[in-house]
């Protein structure tokens, strides 16, 4: 890492635990922030590397995948090692179940990053498959990706992402559209950044967390989503699960049953987000007091 890069990471861990000390008095683990925020300097890179994500990788550890065929992200996937990208050209890529109710599957994987060029979809025509399932993996990155389910809106019975036992998972400037029934489900996850992006028109709920750790959820647009699936939930659904920091996002245009509601959590953070044009049912953060 050159001087320069050294510096910004330095300067970027003291100025947020400085904020997360004066805001909430609670300390923010300092290598989950490094893991996020490291950064990186442009270089020219060699001739056997390629620069994908302002860095220079070898080339034999970056894939390409062309839309086409359901199956062959999937066994590029299954494929990779640890450090591996996985380019996904622009164009829609379309997934079918793989296993019981999952569509593209990441599994027992390390160090794996999928990258969107422009304009990239994956996308499902089955209204009951989760588009894509993160199990027992780390180090994960998931960025300028597209996810849709192209079923009639208030037909659908499956997630967006599903995120099962990982760690440092990062999810950046992605959109998980509806018409799913909730954008991001996560359980036993730890240090997970979702960063950018949409989470729009799901139709159950947007963020569901349970027994998980160290969430950031910053600088996304969250709308149009609403209650015409089967369950009636909210912007936030949190149960045991501790540091969760919702930062900085535009809420707007959602009708659903409330904003959040929390159940044996300890240390929500929610600040300059920006609401406008919404209907909770619920008037209350997090309580069951009806209009």
């Amino acid at each position: 890492m050159t001087h320069k890069a050294q510096f910004i990471t330095t300067f970027s861990i003291a100025y947020f635990n400085d904020q997360m000390n004066k805001k909430s008095k609670i300390p923010f683990f300092a290598t989950f922030i490094l893991w996020l925020m490291v950064s990186s300097v442009f270089a020219n890179c060699p001739k056997d590397k390629i620069a994908i994500d302002q860095k220079c990788v070898d080339i034999q550890k970056v894939h390409y995948v062309k839309p086409g065929a359901k199956n062959i992200l999937q066994s590029t996937i299954d494929r990779a090692k640890s450090g591996d990208y996985i380019v996904l050209k622009s164009g829609d890529h379309y997934v079918s179940s793989t296993e019981i109710n999952t569509g593209l599957a990441i599994k027992n994987k390390t160090f794996l990053t999928l990258v969107g060029e422009v304009n990239t979809w994956l996308k499902t025509t089955q209204g009951w498959v989760v588009i894509l399932a993160i199990t027992s993996s780390e180090n994960i990155t998931l960025q300028n990706l597209n996810l849709i389910h192209e079923v009639e809106r208030g037909y659908c019975f499956g997630s967006v992402i599903n995120l099962s036992n990982v760690k440092n998972i990062k999810i950046l400037n992605s959109t998980m559209d509806g018409s799913g029934t909730q954008a991001i489900e996560m359980e036993n996850a730890q240090n997970i950044a979702i960063i950018g992006g949409k989470a729009i028109k799901n139709t159950e709920g947007v963020f569901d967390i349970k027994n998980s750790k160290n969430i950031l959820i910053k600088q996304m647009l969250i709308a149009e989503n609403d209650n015409s699936g089967y369950f009636a939930k909210g912007i936030l659904d949190i149960a045991n699960s501790e540091n969760i920091y919702f930062l900085n996002n535009v809420i707007q245009n959602n009708h659903n049953r409330y904003f959040n509601q929390m159940s044996q959590t300890k240390n929500l953070m929610l600040e300059n987000n920006q609401f406008s044009n919404n209907t909770f049912d619920w008037r209350e953060l997090g309580t069951e007091n009806k209009e």
